[in-house]
Order: C-alpha cells, then structure tokens, then sequence
C-alpha cells in the first residue's frame, strides 16, 4: 500500500505540486496523467524518494519515508516515465523479466 497525504513541492514560487493526497492498493495499477508542468514527475519522484517534498508525508506499507527512505526503496518494484518510444511488446518483456520463470508464460 502506498498512502500518499497532502504533499507539497514549490520549485522557486512555481507550486508543482499543491497538498495532493491519494492511496494505491497492492496489486492495482495506476497512471498520472496531465498537462506539461502539472507536476506528474515531481509526485513520482516524491513517492520514491528521490525528491523530498516540502510538506504531507509518503507511506509504504505503512513505513514513513522520511524515516526510512531506502526501506521505502527497497520496496517499491520500480516505475516506468517516458517509454513513449517503446513499443508494447518490450516493455511487457521488461516488466515480465522480473517475475519468476515458473510464472512468466502464464501472465505474458
């Protein structure tokens, strides 16, 4: 589970991000869409933990990220930004790699 509470991040006086807060359920699958500059890149990178937000706090599975950042790393699976010019087929192969070979036929 990853709660995400009233997250904040401003880049000079611009606010990308302006107290977001939203859940994700293990096993669901999720997308941020928006316009140029709505700050997709900057939640995600919140989420990870490569950007520190200027207030609201990121859980994952019940682990605060502030307290335990590489924890939280180590936890998420990784994310996918920019494949436009990836076609399909490979980046199902490049999700499906990570899954254990007994699986790999049956859900690809």
């Amino acid at each position: 589970m990853i709660d995400v509470q009233l997250i904040s991040r401003a880049y000079g006086g611009f606010l990308a991000v302006d107290d977001v807060s939203f859940g994700i359920e293990r096993g669901e699958i999720v997308g941020l869409l928006g316009h140029n500059g709505a700050g997709k890149t900057a939640i995600m990178k919140i989420i990870t933990g490569f950007l520190e937000p200027d207030g609201g706090t990121v859980r994952v599975d019940g682990i605060d990220l502030a307290e335990d950042r590489t924890g939280v790393q180590r936890r998420l699976l990784g994310t996918g930004s920019g494949f436009e010019s990836v076609t399909r087929g490979v980046m199902i192969c490049a999700i499906c790699s990570t899954l254990p070979a007994s699986s790999r036929y049956f859900r690809c």
